[in-house]
C-alpha cells in the first residue's frame, strides 16, 4: 500500500487515471494502438505493372502531371518494398506513339503488349489549373478514378479492384497561388501529381492514420 501511495505521489497524471478523472485522457492516448488502415489490394510478389493514365477529355491532358505522379508512386512502391515491379512509363509513351490507333485498344490488350500481369489505370476526370485564363492566379485541383485489371483474366472478369465499376475516386487539391509565367504553372502542376499520388498508392499499402501524410513543399 504504502508503495502504490508513494508511486501516485510520483506520478499525477497516474493518480489522477486511478482517480477516473478525465488526466487518463493522455495515457490512452499513448498507450493505444496506432490506427492503421490496412491495404484493400495486395499485388501479388511477382506482379508487372503497367500504370496507364489517360484523360477522361483532352483539358485533362498534362504530361507534367502524369510524370510527377508516376515517379512518386513508383518511389512509395520501392518504400514500401513492394515486390511488385512497375514497368516504366515511358514503356506506355512509346507504345502510344507507335500505334496510331492505341486510343481505341483495350487496357487488357495494352498490358499484354507491355508484357504485364496487371495494369493500373487511371482515368483523370478532371484537371483544374486555372479558373480564369486571364487571371494570375492557379487553383491546382484533380479528380481521377483508379482501378487494377488483370491482363490475362476473361474481359468480364478483368477488374481486379475495386467493387466499384468506374473505379476508386480520388481526388486532390493545393492552395491556390499566383504564377508568373508557364515554368510556375508546371511546378505548381507538378507538386500536384506528387501529392495525388499519396491517395493513389494508400489502397494498395497499410496506412497509419495518425501519421501527417506528405505534402510537397
Amino acid at each position: 500500500m504504502r508503495a502504490l501511495i508513494a508511486i501516485l505521489l510520483v506520478c499525477p497524471m497516474l493518480a489522477a487515471a486511478a482517480a477516473g478523472c478525465g488526466a487518463a485522457t493522455p495515457l490512452a492516448y499513448y498507450f493505444s494502438p496506432r490506427h492503421i488502415q490496412k491495404s484493400e489490394y495486395a499485388f501479388p510478389g511477382d506482379a508487372r505493372v503497367a500504370v496507364l493514365i489517360e484523360p477522361a477529355r483532352p483539358d485533362a491532358e498534362h504530361p507534367v502531371f502524369n510524370r510527377a505522379l508516376y515517379e512518386r508512386l513508383a518511389e512509395t512502391f520501392r518504400e514500401k518494398k513492394s515486390k511488385a515491379a512497375l514497368l516504366p512509363l515511358d514503356e506506355v509513351t512509346t507504345l502510344r506513339s507507335q500505334h496510331a490507333d492505341f486510343a481505341s485498344w483495350s487496357i487488357q490488350r495494352i498490358g499484354r503488349t507491355l508484357h504485364a500481369s496487371h495494369v493500373l489505370y487511371i482515368r483523370i476526370d478532371e484537371l483544374q489549373l486555372r479558373t480564369t485564363p486571364e487571371v494570375p492566379v492557379i487553383e491546382p485541383r484533380v479528380t481521377l478514378h483508379e482501378k487494377v485489371i488483370l491482363v490475362d483474366s476473361p474481359e468480364h472478369d478483368a477488374r481486379a479492384w475495386p467493387k466499384e465499376q468506374e473505379g476508386r475516386l480520388v481526388t486532390c487539391s493545393r492552395p491556390s497561388g499566383e504564377v508568373a509565367d508557364a515554368g510556375d504553372e508546371d511546378d505548381a502542376v507538378r507538386k500536384l501529381g506528387l501529392d495525388t499520388a499519396y491517395f493513389v498508392a494508400m489502397p494498395f499499402f497499410e496506412t497509419d492514420l495518425e501519421e501527417k501524410r506528405p505534402v510537397e513543399r
